[in-house]
């Protein structure tokens, strides 16, 4: 049988299909350039897709949790954001607790101050002066200095020493915001979802809205503070101050049950009468605060949708700015 061998391929089996073609050499002085080589490489330039802009964004985690009648952060947020406010309202508290408590005390210590300032005509200028310089914030204490004037006049020259303190205080502060921090008070709008709501229901309520904050648990500070950024006049919030005069007779009043309690007098009335006033001031007050909590909820859902507009303004503008570099 015979033996198949393979023979070994030739040069020509071997050798590319196609031949290399190696280049003629050329003298530099007939090399002519193309004009595609020579140009430029084009820049790169960034359009921007407008379908992404054309969608308002999406409320943020704190917006959709006040829509939903939430609170915006978590507690611990919240405690870091507002621990001075917390701070206030835990002293003016305790104050409380504390003149009701040490009533008999207090009184007995304030005997000598009640009877020199009732051998002097003018000694109901000390308490004037001292609740109009406690009128601008961060300073509180105006509960307890109306209650000290009850005490100490009565309810009817007590009362009226509030008022005119009232009065004076809250003309001076409003018109220091409105002229030195009226600007710095507007621009916060646009970073605080409640400061707007609030600034909103001022601007379109008028005196009825300004009345029912004064009637309501806001603290006065914060209220001509936001009502002499919101450009109300002047005449405008004093008929609200008027308005909101029975929020300011209820601690001159308590003043005048705690005297009448160390004395065994019945200045302030029988105890019927007594208990009926504080509930009607009490109402009132809680009255006062769902009327303007309705208001801020009716208005929410508005102010937060022109804040993701603005947003959505931001952003194009953004883009646009870089698609011209």
């Amino acid at each position: 049988m015979p033996r198949h061998t393979r023979q070994a391929p030739s040069y020509a089996e071997l050798a590319p299909l196609n031949p290399i073609v190696q280049p003629r050499p050329i003298h530099h002085d007939q090399w002519e350039p193309d004009a595609q080589t020579l140009a430029p490489a084009p820049q790169y330039q960034y359009t921007p897709s407008r379908t992404g802009m054309a969608r308002t964004p999406s409320p943020t985690p704190s917006e959709a949790n006040m829509l939903a009648g939430k609170m915006p952060y978590s507690g611990s947020v919240m405690l870091k954001m507002y621990w001075k406010q917390i701070v206030v309202a835990v002293i003016l508290l305790v104050a409380f607790i504390v003149i009701f408590a040490m009533n008999d005390r207090i009184l007995h210590a304030l005997r000598p101050v009640k009877a020199w300032m009732d051998e002097r005509p003018w000694g109901f200028v000390i308490p004037l002066a001292i609740y109009i310089a406690i009128s601008f914030p961060p300073l509180i204490g105006q509960e307890v200095v109306a209650m000290f004037c009850g005490m100490i006049w009565g309810l009817g020259e007590g009362f009226g020493i509030v008022a005119a303190g009232t009065v004076i205080g809250e003309i001076l502060l409003f018109l220091l915001v409105k002229y030195f921090f009226r600007a710095r008070l507007q621009n916060k709008e646009e970073t605080g979802v409640s400061y707007a709501c609030y600034a909103r229901v001022v601007r379109e309520g008028g005196w009825m809205i300004c009345a029912a904050f004064r009637l309501s648990v806001f603290p006065p500070h914060f209220v001509t503070v936001l009502v002499a950024a919101c450009d109300v006049q002047l005449w405008v919030y004093l008929i609200a101050i008027v308005i909101g005069f029975p929020r300011q007779m209820l601690p001159v009043y308590l003043g005048v049950v705690l005297d009448d309690k160390d004395e065994g007098t019945q200045h302030a009335g029988p105890k019927a009468l007594k208990g009926a006033f504080v509930a009607f001031i009490i109402i009132v007050t809680i009255v006062a605060g769902r009327f303007i909590g309705a208001r801020v909820k009716k208005i929410k859902p508005e102010i937060i949708y022109q804040r993701r507009k603005a947003r959505q303004q931001k952003m194009m503008e953004s883009l646009e700015s870089l698609s011209g570099v």
